[in-house]
C-alpha cells in the first residue's frame, strides 16, 4: 500500500527480484513498488560448447540457473556475492566472487590465472 508518507522506491528488476526488493525495503520502513521490466528465460543454445570452456562468467544470480549441470567441476567467475551464492546452489564449488560489478570482476580476473 502506498501512503505517500516518505520516498517511494521503484524496483525495476525481474518479477521475482522486484518482489524481494519490496519486502527488504519494507523491512527498513521504506515504501516501494515492484515494477518488473525484465524477465529471465532460456534461449536456444548448444550446450556442447560448454565442454570447450574452461569456466563461466555470470553477472547475475538468474544466470546461475542456466549453468550446465554437468560442468560443476569448472570455475565460475561471479560478479558479486548473490551470483556466487546462486552458482554454489547449482552445485559449483570453484566460484570466484568479484567486487559487485563487471569492472571489478574483469580486474580481478586479470590478476588470476584463468584456470582458477
Amino acid at each position: 500500500m502506498v501512503t505517500g508518507a516518505g520516498p517511494m522506491i521503484l524496483s525495476l528488476r525481474s518479477p521475482e527480484l522486484a518482489a524481494k526488493d519490496s519486502l527488504r525495503l519494507a523491512s527498513y520502513g521504506l515504501e516501494s513498488i515492484a515494477a518488473p521490466v525484465a524477465i529471465s528465460k532460456p534461449v536456444p543454445f548448444d550446450n556442447q560448447i560448454c565442454d570447450t570452456a574452461d569456466g563461466f562468467i555470470i553477472t547475475s544470480q538468474q544466470a546461475a540457473a542456466y549453468l550446465p549441470p554437468d560442468s560443476t567441476n569448472k570455475v565460475v567467475y561471479a560478479v558479486g556475492s548473490s551470483s556466487a551464492t546462486a552458482a554454489r546452489a547449482q552445485g559449483y564449488h570453484h566460484v570466484i566472487c568479484g567486487g559487485g560489478d563487471g569492472a571489478a570482476l574483469a580486474h580481478l580476473m586479470s590478476t588470476l590465472p584463468l584456470d582458477g
